[in-house]
Formats: C-alpha cells, structure tokens, sequence
C-alpha cells in the first residue's frame, strides 16, 4: 500500500504486474472518510477502486474498476469492500449504500467482458470471518479469475482454488 503524507494507508489489496498497479479501498482506510479517500484517489499514481460502496442516490464514490493491457491481453481489476463497514462506520457510510460485493460485481463483469478483458481480478477487503467472503465471492462470480483478500488474519500461502470455480483466492 502507498501511504500519503499522515502515514495512513491509501489501499489495502494491492495487485501489481508487469508495471502496473490498482489499490481498493480497504475496511480499515474507510475509517478516513469519503472526502479524504476521495481525495487521497485524485492524487494516487494508481487507481483506487470501489465498487460496491455508492451514495444511496447511486452515484459512485470511487471508480469501480480499471482495465489494464498486459502482453496484448485486457484484464479487469475490480474493488471490492465489505458490506460491514456500515455497522463498523455508520457515520462515514451515513448517506451511502455498500452492497453486497457478489452482487455488484458481477453487474461489472458484462461491462468489463464488452470491453474485451479476458482475465478478471478482485482486490478485496472481505476477511474470512465475517458474512461476505472471498470464498462467498468466488462461488458466486465464478468469472473472476482471482481474488486478492487483504481483510484477514488468515494466510493462505499458496492460495485456494475454491470449488467448482476456476478462481483461485490469496
């Protein structure tokens, strides 16, 4: 994660490849509050995602998504947080709607697929302890590729291929 200026995080799930680079936005960095991420975004040298968490009128807080070009191959990063920063912010998420992450991704996948990514990748904030989880994410938007999970104690040193599905979650 890149820190600004006060040493907070700007992104918890990171994926880096072949020189570029994505955040999403991250359980903990929510504490900092809509304004200051969104600002914290506008200055980044990388795009920070979010998908999931929206003003209640819909309008996005954050890119939901970004496509990068890797070899000649298109591939989709999506942001993903968990929809339990309502209980743990209702202040900062006042306002707001934060769905649930399965649901919202895969309206983006047919968005990200027309416009010709091939492989698909989550940054998320779920944990495995909580009601949304990369497992949950993978069985229910078998497209995706890989999910890269920042929200947990629980190291997964060489990843899980879950079940039935073709993504592998780190």
């Amino acid at each position: 994660p890149q820190k600004d200026p006060s040493g907070s995080s700007t992104g918890s799930a990171v994926a880096m490849s072949a020189g570029l680079c994505a955040a999403a936005i991250g359980t903990e960095d929510a504490a900092l509050g809509i304004e200051r991420l969104q600002e914290l975004s506008a200055i980044a040298d990388f795009p920070l995602l979010c998908a999931n968490w929206l003003r209640q009128d819909g309008e996005l807080l954050f890119d939901p998504y970004a496509i990068f070009e890797v070899d000649g191959v298109r591939i989709g990063v999506i942001g993903l947080i968990s929809p339990e920063i309502a209980e743990l912010y209702p202040d900062i998420t006042e306002g707001c709607n934060v769905y649930k992450p399965s649901g919202i991704a895969n309206i983006y996948y047919e968005e990200m697929a027309n416009a010709g990514c091939t492989y698909f990748i989550a940054l998320t904030s779920l944990g495995y302890d909580g009601e949304y989880t990369p497992r949950d994410l993978a069985a229910e938007s078998p497209w995706l590729n890989l999910i890269l999970d920042s929200n947990t104690d629980t190291v997964l040193e060489d990843g899980e291929l879950v079940p039935d599905t073709n993504v592998v979650v780190f």
